[in-house]
């Protein structure tokens, strides 16, 4: 992998390092279902995940993505919870004012009962098998007991009460009730089914939802565009989380203790920490983000997307930030060895490595200020450009140290592999040349003059040439490595600061600090953009999604081959992120930052 700085064109140049890993597996993927689909459930029953559109039907999906029965229940159905006691899903339809009870079994209705009061949020409360039903005209909750055919009685709210969502805490069994007309969260006993205490949030609070790990409770106010943050021991308010935009619903993601919040006005889910109660991450799903359900058989979150009339997924630990690491100082380049399981790091003073299994790092007290390293599967060998010397040092994979050295131009920054000849060629950022050597009998191959400042540089195996990054004259130069031959010249814009080629599309990908620009191997011109980080430093391809992958300041984002946004990850807001290598062992991305202290932030996906 190749990468520049924004400084000299180098192969990730900081001046003080922080590391990041992002695990992207499972894959992110989109599910055709009903026209206008609102509410979600998961059953652990029979594993299927049950869709409410507005028509009137709720879709059972097994855990293929493949609907297996279709169920009609009255129409607009918004909310739905599932009952372990009798296995069944209780869906809560607002037009009609009516609970319908799918018995997971046999995915057919075995009764529906009246509710009356336009109901909008419902919550199973296991405590005393009984379900709680927030009426949002009918300003009350109804309690429908085990068995019923009726609400078994009603809990009176305070006058001018718009129940929307309802929380079920399981460790007091009581109950959190939105109340959007009076910007309110009425607490109710579970036990003596009255209402205990009342809390003041945001603005017309509609979405509620519980977080056992941490006992907190998660009000999504509607109206001031934030989440308030309630101690469930006290009902007190503990946090603010500003949105910035018009939120929908948010549902609690177990496997990674974060919250999920959908956006109104953005084809987007936002990742609320429930370590530190703030968004680390948005994700990218259909239009109009409603229903959200945690299915832990497959292992991922689902998003209903209503105005895209599709369901989204993504991995249960999809973009959330992990453990911190302290390697040595300023990592410029990485490259990943699938035989060691190790990430290794060009530092400022030396080559490092990181045990990706226990995350122990260590020094190798290889190399003069490397600023960038590469792996070769042919010769298992790790290959370090040393920008102090003039060589490039030969590691061995399996024992870690330098077993040759091989002379190259002046200043070499950046590496890439010519995986149509088996070369390795070195960008020289101070003697402006390009050097290609053999692997296995380490002589020099081609010397490529540029005469100009040279840095990253990938090779294309589909025209099989090299692509040079001129940062300082804003241009791509792109050279045949067999002949020597200058094949075009393109001009960007800006300082141009990496380069990575994606198999995927068969394209080649520039970092310019403002934009990431795609250029195409065929016709060798600016063919479009593609989502990037904040100000753009390193790139790398992700061969587990297709992804192509850019680091900039303080995030990461994962841009599909279409070139949009699937996730932007936001690891540290202080730091300049240059450059990243993937682990492909767990599925893990390192991204290597600078303008901070020396970490390595291990973010899971």
């Amino acid at each position: 992998m190749a990468t520049v700085t924004a400084l000299l064109g180098f192969a990730g140049l900081i001046s003080v390092g922080t590391l990041a890993a992002v695990h992207t597996l499972p894959r992110q993927g989109t599910v055709a279902v009903g026209a206008y689909p609102v509410a979600l459930g998961y059953a652990p029953s029979n594993n299927e995940l049950y869709v409410g559109d507005y028509a009137g039907s709720v879709q059972a999906l097994n855990p293929a993505n493949t609907v297996v029965a279709t169920i009609p229940v009255g129409p607009d159905p918004v909310a739905m919870t599932y009952d372990p006691a009798d296995q069944s899903m209780w869906v809560a339809s607002y037009v009609t004012s009516d609970i319908s009870i799918i018995n997971t079994s046999t995915n057919e209705v075995t009764s529906t009962i009246y509710d009356g009061g336009g109901p909008f949020g419902i919550a199973y409360d296991a405590a005393t098998d009984c379900v709680y039903v927030a009426n949002a005209d009918a300003g009350n909750v109804s309690v429908i007991g085990p068995g019923a055919t009726s609400p078994t009685l009603s809990i009176s709210l305070p006058a001018g009460s718009e129940p929307q969502g309802i929380a079920y805490d399981s460790a007091t069994s009581d109950l959190f009730v939105t109340e959007a007309g009076l910007n309110q969260v009425q607490l109710i006993d579970g036990t003596e089914n009255s209402v205990v205490a009342t809390v003041t949030v945001g603005n017309a609070p509609t979405s509620i939802a519980y977080d056992p790990s941490n006992r907190l409770v998660y009000v999504l106010n509607d109206g001031s565009f934030n989440v308030t943050v309630l101690d469930s021991a006290t009902g007190q308010p503990v946090a603010n989380i500003p949105l910035g935009a018009e939120p929908t619903q948010i549902v609690f993601n177990p496997a990674s203790s974060d919250m999920i919040v959908g956006e109104y006005a953005w084809p987007r889910v936002l990742v609320i920490s429930g370590a530190t109660n703030s968004v680390v991450a948005t994700v990218g799903v259909g239009n109009l983000p409603q229903g959200m359900a945690w299915d832990p058989a497959s292992y991922r979150f689902y998003v209903a997307n209503e105005y895209s009339s599709t369901l989204s997924y993504f991995g249960g630990l999809a973009f959330t930030v992990g453990a911190t690491i302290v390697p040595g100082v300023q990592p410029f380049g990485m490259a990943y060895d699938p035989l060691d399981h190790q990430m290794y790091l060009a530092n400022d003073d030396s080559l490092e490595t990181i045990n990706s299994t226990t995350n122990q790092v260590r020094n190798l007290g290889i190399g003069a200020n490397p600023l960038d390293v590469l792996y070769d599967p042919a010769t298992l060998h790790l290959y370090v450009a040393n920008h102090g010397f003039d060589y490039v040092s030969v590691v061995s994979g399996t024992g870690g140290s330098q077993v040759a050295t091989v002379n190259v131009g002046a200043g070499s920054t950046s590496l890439a592999l010519d995986t149509t000849n088996g070369w390795i060629f070195v960008s020289n950022q101070i003697s402006q040349n390009v050097t290609g050597f053999n692997p296995l009998t380490l002589r020099t191959t081609a010397n490529l003059s540029f005469g100009k400042y040279t840095g990253g540089i990938a090779f294309d195996p589909v025209d099989q040439n090299l692509y040079v990054l001129e940062p300082y004259n804003s241009s791509v130069a792109i050279v045949n490595p067999t002949t020597g031959a200058f094949v075009a010249n393109v001009t960007l814009s800006g300082f141009l600061e990496s380069v990575v080629y994606s198999p995927a599309t068969q394209d080649i990908y520039v970092a310019t600090q403002t934009s990431v620009e795609v250029i195409s191997s065929v016709s060798h011109h600016v063919v479009g953009t593609a989502a990037g980080a904040q100000f753009p430093e390193g790139l790398m391809y992700d061969p587990s999604t297709g992804d192509v992958v850019s680091v900039g300041d303080g995030d990461m984002v994962f841009a599909a081959p279409s070139g949009a946004a699937v996730a932007t990850v936001y690891l540290n807001p202080g730091a300049i992120f240059y450059t990243a290598a993937f682990d492909s062992a767990n599925g893990e991305v390192y991204a290597g930052a600078g303008n901070s202290a020396d970490l390595v932030m291990a973010v899971y996906g």
